[in-house]
C-alpha cells in the first residue's frame, strides 16, 4: 500500500525531470505528460483508499472499545438481576416453607 505511492511519486518525479531534458521532442513530451496525468490520478486513488482504509480501521476501534466500556454495565445489569431472582426464590422458598410449617 505504501509502497505503491511510493512508486507513484518516484515515477512522477523521474517523468518531471524527463519532461525538462527533452526540450523541442513535442511527442515525448505529450506522452510523458499523459503518463504524469495517469499517475496523478492514481496517487490520487491511492491517497483515497488509505484514507477510507484508516477511517475503517479507526472505527472498528472506537466500537472495540465502546463494546468494552459497555462491557462492565452488561455485567453489573446481569449481576443485579441474578440478585433479585435469587431474592425472589429465596421469598418463594420461605413462604412455601412458612405455609408448610403451619
Amino acid at each position: 500500500m505504501f509502497s505503491t505511492i511510493l512508486d507513484i511519486a518516484l515515477r512522477q518525479r523521474h517523468i518531471f525531470s524527463l519532461n525538462y531534458s527533452l526540450p523541442g521532442s513535442p511527442i515525448k513530451i505529450s506522452c510523458l505528460r499523459a503518463d504524469q496525468g495517469q499517475l496523478s490520478e492514481l496517487l490520487e486513488k491511492e491517497r483515497q483508499r488509505m484514507h477510507k482504509t484508516r477511517v475503517s480501521a479507526a472505527k472498528e476501534e472506537a466500537y472495540t472499545l465502546e463494546g468494552r466500556a459497555n462491557q462492565p454495565k452488561v455485567e453489573i445489569r446481569n449481576c443485579g438481576e441474578n440478585i433479585i431472582l435469587q431474592k425472589c426464590k429465596s421469598t418463594a422458598l420461605q413462604r412455601a416453607y412458612s405455609k408448610g410449617a403451619t
